[in-house]
């Protein structure tokens, strides 16, 4: 049991560094994750108004909390 649980920790992350190799294009993480979530908020503030959009927004703030926390240092 033990060395299951090592090796899906231990998969989990390798996949964790490939998935952040693949996604860097001369910007870190962090840079990818901020440009993700303005362009998330700036669709949610052009098509809805009110409380949609604030859920939108809320949303989107959520997936780059999210984004953040996939980025390995």
């Amino acid at each position: 049991m033990k060395r299951k649980i090592t090796s899906l920790i231990l998969i989990s992350l390798s996949l964790g560094f490939l998935w952040q190799a693949l996604a860097d294009n001369g910007k870190d993480c962090h840079t990818l994750c901020w440009e993700s979530f303005k362009a998330c908020e700036d669709s949610a503030k052009a098509r809805f108004d009110g409380l949609v959009q604030a859920n939108a927004v809320q949303n989107c703030t959520r997936g780059y909390h999210r984004c953040l926390g996939n980025c390995v240092r």
